[in-house]
């Protein structure tokens, strides 16, 4: 049976997805490649970032709209963008 790649999940409080991915890339070389690749995208998909832990093979961040994550380990990968746990709250005006 094979493996679905990419699940998605909802948030029951907010309604938001959890968008999760899994791939199986034919070689480790494909794998770092991958890695580099996507998280440039993901860099330039959320200009707003913090928290920024990047080591090899490791990236994530949080952004406004939530947690991003991306690790390789051989040749998988797994990626994953999270919406905030709590709804964000407008702060009161001064």
């Amino acid at each position: 049976m094979g493996r679905r790649p990419l699940r998605r999940f909802e948030q029951k409080q907010t309604k938001k997805l959890v968008l999760v991915t899994r791939l199986h890339l034919d070689s480790e070389e494909h794998a770092v490649r991958f890695f580099g690749q996507y998280s440039e995208a993901l860099e330039k998909k959320y200009a707003e970032r913090s928290n920024l832990l990047r080591r090899p093979n490791f990236f994530s961040f949080d952004t406004p709209d939530g947690g991003v994550f991306l690790d390789c380990l051989g040749n998988e990968c797994v990626t994953m963008e999270v919406p905030p746990a709590k709804p964000s709250t407008p702060s009161p005006k001064s």
